[in-house]
């Protein structure tokens, strides 16, 4: 007599009544239902996404899986679940299991490529915005602002030039949303008023009418920086500056033009010190110290305002400089550089695409 025996996991043990020998048999388990792990998504034309499937049981015996398109001329899905954008619409990806024709579909939305290829900014006396549309690097450039020109007069005009501002480059990567907050620099500029430093950090300084039959000699206020940062916020906002990505440094203001007190360019890495008649100069930012994290020092009198930076310019009094210029930053952006000076005017920047 033959004995059939099925154990609880599906294995069939067949006795033979007489040689008393077992011979194993394994029953199919079937399918019982198919997931997908992604129900909607969205690619662009090229892109490619791979969509996985869940069976259960785990361990059924044919885990076979047909996959189909609604669609092939929108999107295409071989037998491994890669899906391909191939132009502009919206399609319906399938997953049908071999065994029990058990279905499930994810929604696959293709667009085209957005065509970026750089934006610029320029002076606005507030921050700006730059949300990424395209994932991938990109290229920042950021130009200081030049410092004051400064004047003078003793027998003859004298003109004490700003610093020009300095210019920074670098490269960043950025996903889809990422929002970048632009600075621009403002020039500065020579009055009485006591308030003309660059916006973004230019010291300021002071006017001295003197007795000279031409009447006055002024010093200039310094120029503002440029930069990025990845927090917004007023520009003084010590959250936002400590979260600078770049930096462009603005030139320190031009002293009273009697001795030619020109103001120091903005760095590079380090700003130069501004210019007096004699041996002691306003001394320009660094990347560990300056006048202030972010601003020039105002001068008085004689003195042009320092330049802003990553850390702004000395102005000191009552030695009659230029303004030290403000220091430049690349932090750890890819492919970076500075050059000193490179700027004249307001400030800058641009943001460039360059791919993934």
């Amino acid at each position: 007599m033959n004995y059939i025996i099925q154990n609880p996991i599906g294995n069939v043990y067949a006795l033979d009544g007489i040689t008393k020998e077992a011979e194993i048999r394994t029953a199919d388990i079937k399918i019982t239902s198919i997931t997908l792990t992604t129900t909607d998504i969205n690619i662009i034309i090229g892109e490619t996404k791979n969509l996985t499937a869940i069976i259960q049981p785990a361990n059924a015996s044919n885990k076979n899986v047909i996959w189909t398109t609604s669609n092939s001329n929108i999107a295409t899905v071989d037998n491994s679940g890669l899906v391909i954008g191939k132009t502009s619409g919206t399609i319906t990806i399938m997953a049908t299991t071999q065994d029990g024709n058990y279905t499930d579909t994810s929604n696959v939305v293709v667009s085209a490529p957005i065509v970026f290829t750089n934006q610029s900014f320029n002076y606005t006396k507030s921050y700006q915005t730059f949300i990424a549309q395209v994932a991938g690097k990109y290229k920042l450039e950021v130009w200081g602002a030049k410092g004051g020109d400064g004047y003078g007069f003793w027998g003859t005009p004298n003109i004490s030039e700003g610093g020009k501002g300095g210019y920074s480059y670098g490269e960043i990567n950025l996903i889809v949303g990422e929002t970048l907050y632009i600075y621009i620099g403002g020039q500065g500029f020579r009055d009485l008023s006591g308030i003309n430093g660059g916006w973004n950090g230019g010291g300021n300084t002071t006017g001295y009418t003197a007795s000279y039959p031409t009447g006055t000699n002024i010093a200039a206020g310094g120029g503002g920086a440029t930069d990025i940062r990845t927090v917004g916020g007023n520009w003084s906002d010590s959250a936002s500056l400590s979260n600078r990505v770049i930096v462009g440094a603005g030139g320190g203001g031009g002293g009273n033009g009697e001795y030619n007190r020109r103001g120091g360019a903005g760095g590079g890495l380090n700003g130069e010190n501004g210019f007096s008649y004699n041996a002691i100069r306003s001394i320009g930012g660094t990347q560990i110290s300056g006048y202030s994290l972010g601003a020039g020092q105002s001068g008085l009198d004689y003195c042009g305002g320092g330049g802003g930076g990553y850390y702004g310019g000395f102005a000191p009094y009552p030695n009659n400089h230029g303004g030290g210029g403000g220091s430049s930053y690349i932090g750890s952006l890819l492919n970076a550089g500075t050059t000193a000076g490179s700027n004249v005017g307001v400030g800058k920047a641009t943001i460039t695409y360059v791919g993934k």
